[in-house]
């Protein structure tokens, strides 16, 4: 419920502006006023009016994934930090001891590697053990994941390479849950299962993807026979090795940007 309210309050709060600042105003002032430029402004607005989605849709993804990359840090934390570690700026505040909250203390990160948080007993919540997050990107299996899609069986010995970079590392040994967070690695979930040490629990992070979704446009109508389609942001000679595959998971629709 708060989760929603803040999203509704953050909407309004975007559109408010943009009807009764710049909408309200700019129509007004070039209905009422005759002014140097005026035809060339008006057609600009309109101009930027016209854009397709499909034009501003990987701009507006580059900007949403920097902002996923800014920096947070808690106002008690960040109030006198220039005084006791003289470090100038927000970005420069990293893989210093910060603070924690909830169930878990944080005991340390570092920066695009891992987390280490330490359970508070005493939390209602009772957590079980302390935990250690380990991010870990691969753009091999991005390719592995569509290659298999093209009809292609992965290399046991790649997949093994790979996850070695994972497994090798500090405390690599401790994992227990392996958490498939891009969409592509639900996809080589047999193969990333048999290169790792057995009794890993693979998570799949299209089941939680799902229920958001399924939040968020309950109480919307939907066809009667919903139509899967897969979308391209180009064309490419190997598509049609791609159709049977994704008309198996139900997209049986292919379109291009």
């Amino acid at each position: 419920m708060c989760i929603r309210d803040s999203s509704e309050a953050f909407r309004l709060q975007g559109i408010f502006p943009k009807i009764y600042v710049t909408s309200v105003l700019a129509g007004f002032a070039f209905s009422t006023f005759s002014f140097a430029g005026k035809n060339i402004f008006f057609m600009l607005m309109l101009a930027t009016m016209m854009i397709p989605f499909e034009v501003i849709l990987i701009p507006n993804f580059l900007i949403i994934n920097t902002l996923g990359q800014v920096l947070i840090l808690p106002k008690h934390v960040w109030g006198d930090v220039v005084e006791k570690t003289g470090i100038a700026k927000p970005q420069d505040f990293r893989n210093m001891p910060l603070v924690g909250s909830g169930a878990y203390t944080l005991r340390y990160w570092r920066e695009g590697q891992e987390i280490s948080l330490q359970r508070r007993a005493d939390h209602f919540a009772k957590p079980a053990s302390d935990l250690l997050i380990v991010v870990f990107g691969s753009a091999e299996r991005v390719g592995l994941a569509e290659a298999k899609l093209r009809g292609a069986l992965p290399d046991a010995g790649q997949m093994r390479a790979i996850m070695a970079g994972l497994y090798s590392q500090p405390d690599g040994n401790r994992i227990d849950q392996l958490v498939l967070a891009c969409t592509h690695f639900p996809l080589l979930a047999n193969e990333i299962a048999a290169a790792g040490p057995p009794g890993v629990i693979l998570v799949d992070s299209g089941e939680g993807i799902a229920r958001r979704t399924e939040f968020l446009t309950h109480g919307q109508e939907w066809a009667a026979e919903p139509r899967g389609i897969a979308v391209f942001t180009k064309d490419s000679p190997d598509l049609g090795q791609l159709r049977p595959a994704l008309a198996k998971y139900g997209m049986g629709e292919i379109q291009i940007l």
